[in-house]
């Protein structure tokens, strides 16, 4: 028997249920959260901690509608900037969205494994490549951006038209 043979078998996890398993990193310290957007009465008028729950709430709906087409948010997120700023490159993409290189390299390189993307080495600078959406791509996004319209409708149902408006005027404020 060879040591391969005799060695043992890993094993393998169960698999994680990714919408409801987070963690946040941030301060050197990583908090776990078995469902981060459960919210507790007595927190709920903390206006960050409300805020961050409705977030996580939209999120996690964007990421249960988009799973059947094999992406996150994150990915639409990147091709809705690739699709809007023409010439960019990736290094370019990952400052934009606060993403570290490695994970951008992820990002991209799933997103153009599907066909969506395609890297076209920059001719002054052979070390960068510019991103673009291939025609495949534009029209994943298309079909990607109704149904994250269609959640988002849903998620607001609460509000009325006057209500997202203003919601989203004092967001655009607030981050800007």
């Amino acid at each position: 028997m060879s040591k391969e043979d005799s060695s043992p078998k890993k094993k393998t996890k169960a698999p994680v249920d990714n919408y409801t398993t987070r963690s946040i990193s941030f301060g050197g310290q990583t908090y776990r959260y078995s469902d981060i957007t459960k919210v507790h009465p007595a927190l709920k008028s903390f206006l960050c901690y409300g805020l961050n729950k409705v977030a996580y709430r939209k999120k996690l709906e964007l990421e249960k509608a988009l799973d059947p087409m094999g992406v996150h948010a994150i990915h639409i997120g990147v091709m809705r900037i690739v699709n809007e700023s023409g010439d960019i490159t990736q290094n370019q993409i990952a400052d934009e969205v606060g993403l570290d290189k490695a994970t951008m390299v992820k990002v991209v390189d799933h997103l153009q494994n599907m066909g969506l993307m395609k890297r076209i080495q920059n001719q002054k600078d052979r070390r960068a490549n510019f991103i673009s959406l291939t025609d495949k791509g534009e029209k994943f996004l298309t079909k990607a951006m109704k149904i994250s319209d269609a959640v988002e409708s849903s998620f607001f149902d609460k509000l009325s038209a006057q209500e997202v408006k203003t919601l989203r005027e004092l967001i655009t404020r607030l981050l800007d």
